[in-house]
């Protein structure tokens, strides 16, 4: 058996078959160890099972998170009222209610008003071009529209321009700017002339018209007569309005109502820029107008320009560019070429007051505005294409006689 004896630190131990003396057969004797101060082994590191986050990246600038159309309502000018009020409309996200009313980037309507004058002015050589007015249907309000912007460019560059109403139905060219209609020159009868083979000059035609005494601006008409003259083809048309061009550097064609006449085709293939135009903002409003751009006899896409979608009539509520932007995505457009006009009593109401039409002093400030910005993005756009033009009346002169011979082999 075992026995126990005190171990080194006074307590009891079990003596264990190994303290015994093989030899001897005696209990070993036992030497009291001394501890030393214990060493602390160092703790493995802790390895952490948690991913690693990386890190947040910079926040884009507020600005770029906006739209376009808010970006393009911001003003120029710091340090003024209206950029205040953008700047309180974007941080208070003000744009999700369409109820308050979008900033406008005008800080001084006038100064803008003179800055657009100017522009047209220093920027005149490049108001050398045919536009021609397009719509799908009547009632598009395409005669307001065209005289207008002949009238105020005509008032305040002193050019001269040439208005050519094509409208065979009812050509309101001469009622709105208070003329004589049996002293217009009909260009149709051009015609006629060629195939007479009667020599004419352009002093000659330039003699045969009415001129509005405020604007400057010269008036044709190119309609059938019930005295045997005919209606005009595509080809005869382009011919003629060039030809026209010759005489009058910026020409202006009001066209008649209808996707498919032929007038219309020359007019519209001739045009050096295009517009598009309709009255009131409307679902079929806006599908008029798309109808008008995609139709392929006009042949808009091939022209060096991009047309411009013009809209009368619209609400001084919805004169903004969360509008213009709208309607830009809705017809597939460069939103700088949506052009909105308001409504102006002078401009749209006919019946109820008893007023020269065209009379530009009559048009409230915000219209003229308006439609400086209009005459404006025209000479931008006319300027961005550079058009090729006909370089002498005599060669516009062959043109036509050739155009002439081409139509009547093709009727053979």
């Amino acid at each position: 058996m075992s026995s126990n004896r005190p171990g080194p630190g006074g307590g009891v131990r079990f003596i264990q078959p190994s303290d015994m003396d093989v030899e001897t057969s005696t209990i070993k004797s036992i030497e009291p160890v001394e501890k030393g101060p214990a060493k602390k082994q160092p703790r493995p590191p802790k390895v952490s099972t948690a991913t690693v986050k990386p890190p947040k990246p910079p926040k884009p600038p507020f600005e770029s998170t906006l739209e376009d159309w808010v970006m393009a309502a911001k003003p120029a000018v710091k340090f003024s009222f209206a950029y205040a009020y953008w700047w309180l409309y974007t941080r208070l996200g003000l744009m999700r209610f369409k109820s308050v009313p979008v900033p406008s980037k005008t800080v001084n309507g006038r100064a803008e008003f003179r800055q657009n004058v100017k522009f047209l002015n220093d920027n005149r050589k490049y108001l050398n071009a045919i536009i021609v007015v397009l719509a799908a249907k009547g009632g598009s309000a395409k005669t307001t529209i065209i005289q207008w912007l002949a009238a105020f460019i005509g008032y305040y560059v002193k050019n001269q321009p040439a208005l050519l109403g094509m409208d065979v139905g009812a050509d309101k060219t001469v009622s709105r700017f208070n003329a004589d209609e049996s002293k217009l020159f009909n260009v149709t009868y051009l015609l006629e002339l060629v195939k007479m083979g009667i020599p004419f000059s352009a002093k000659w035609l330039q003699t045969q018209t009415e001129t509005d005494e405020e604007s400057g601006v010269v008036m044709f008409k190119a309609k059938p007569e019930w005295s045997g003259v005919r209606d005009f083809q595509t080809g005869e048309t382009i011919a003629m309005m060039r030809y026209m061009h010759e005489l009058y550097p910026l020409l202006f064609g009001d066209t008649g109502p209808g996707l498919n006449m032929k007038a219309s085709d020359g007019a519209a293939q001739s045009a050096d820029l295009v517009l598009a135009c309709n009255k009131g903002i409307s679902k079929e409003a806006l599908s008029d107008i798309r109808a008008t751009l995609a139709l392929s006899n006009y042949r808009i896409d091939e022209k060096k320009v991009k047309p411009l979608v013009v809209i009368s009539g619209v609400l001084r509520r919805a004169l903004n560019t969360r509008t213009q932007y709208e309607i830009a995505k809705e017809l597939s457009v460069d939103p700088e070429n949506v052009i909105l006009l308001p409504y102006d009593r002078y401009l749209d109401d006919q019946k109820r007051f008893n007023l020269k039409r065209v009379h530009i002093p009559a048009l409230s400030f915000k219209t003229s505005l308006m439609v400086s910005r209009f005459a404006k993005r025209v000479v931008e756009v006319l300027a961005s294409g550079a058009p090729s033009q006909i370089h002498s009346a005599e060669v516009a002169i062959e043109r036509l006689i050739v155009a002439h011979k081409n139509q009547g082999t093709e009727n053979d």
